[in-house]
């Protein structure tokens, strides 16, 4: 046999396909760049497209960045397909990069169902629980207040502050609560529903109450998903954007905020004030203005507290659509209960 035809039949082959493997690669590594780029455009201005009226610029910006990861997972599959041919030559481990393509494959499906979601023509709502800790519930704090929050178009049209007393007073159902609760009420309301360590449960149990409610019912509001916010995530807020000026003179700050809306609500309440919670009312628009005005480094400082607050369940995430929530738990966003190995022999102890 002619040693060169064995090598063109042999080898030949698998150069031409490493080539293909190298421009494959190049290409991947320039739409993993563009990827990043994209990212940190939503990042720097994403409250921007949210709070000041861009949402058709949100949307378009989350459009590109599917566009953008459609085209990544397009050419990590042609790289696969090349390197399965070169195994012969080399030993190729692609052990490392099977996860990164089932969770890129995982943000894809969250960004088809967010953009559907947002260019609803509908409005949407969410449900922030503020809860105070000075209050003790298993979900992280006694939910006193909500802030209401209406979208359409992907952006924030409407921030509503109510008190959770405002729902209960309209709630006609008749739930007998579970037996510890019942030392403190006869009655099972939103006010004490988040009775559950699970996130995910206390959420659906309080929304559930809220949407029964004629508070609600008489327009036909039904919620989307609720964020349980911890007072230190207000807190944190204020520290970056700096102290807020209330139209009595009264400056509102990281230290104080807590103990100042106690209170206000207290002094509403004793001199019947219409509207005793009024201070939260005035605060969140004042809060949001803040983060508008918010510098590149001061952006930065409220995405790396973001960070502390998941890890430390001060922000956690429920959403009734089932995709939607799935990706929320993949990233412990949800609030969700540890789950356990299922090789671990042992207990667990959970301090609630």
């Amino acid at each position: 046999n002619n040693p060169f035809d064995d090598f063109s039949s042999k080898f030949l082959p698998v150069l031409r396909t490493s080539g293909k493997a190298y421009l494959s690669f190049q290409t991947l590594t320039t739409k993993a760049l563009a990827l990043v780029q994209e990212l940190v455009v939503l990042r720097d201005n994403f409250f921007e497209f949210t709070f000041a009226g861009k949402g058709g610029e949100l949307v378009t910006e989350l459009g590109k960045i599917r566009d953008v990861l459609d085209d990544l997972l397009s050419e990590s599959a042609r790289l696969i397909s090349s390197t399965a041919e070169l195994k012969n030559l080399a030993p190729i481990d692609l052990g490392f990069y099977l996860p990164l393509r089932s969770q890129a494959l995982e943000f894809q499906s969250f960004l088809n169902f967010l953009i559907s979601w947002l260019n609803s023509p509908t409005n949407r709502h969410l449900a922030f629980f503020l809860q105070n800790p000075s209050e003790i519930r298993p979900s992280g704090g006694f939910i006193g207040s909500f802030a209401e929050l209406t979208l359409k178009d992907g952006t924030v049209k409407n921030i509503q502050v109510y008190d959770i007393n405002d729902v209960d007073r309209e709630l006609e159902l008749k739930v007998v609560p579970p037996k510890p609760v019942q030392a403190i009420a006869t009655r099972w309301k939103a006010a004490d529903a988040n009775w559950f360590f699970d996130f995910q449960d206390s959420a659906l149990k309080v929304l559930e109450f809220m949407e029964a409610s004629k508070f609600y019912t008489r327009n036909s509001v039904v919620f989307d998903g609720a964020i349980g916010v911890s007072s230190r995530v207000v807190g944190d807020v204020l520290s970056v954007i700096g102290p807020v000026t209330l139209k009595n003179g009264k400056l509102i700050d990281a230290n104080n905020f807590l103990i100042e809306i106690q209170k206000q609500i207290e002094l509403g309440r004793e001199t019947n004030l219409p509207y005793p919670k009024g201070i939260l009312q005035e605060l969140a628009p004042k809060v949001v203005e803040g983060l508008l005005g918010l510098t590149p480094e001061q952006k930065q400082k409220i995405f790396s507290l973001a960070e502390e607050w998941i890890h430390e369940k001060d922000l956690m995430f429920y959403f009734k659509n089932p995709e939607f929530q799935k990706f929320l738990e993949s990233y412990n966003l949800a609030g969700r209960l540890y789950k356990l190995p299922q090789n671990f022999m042992g207990d667990y102890l959970a301090l609630v």
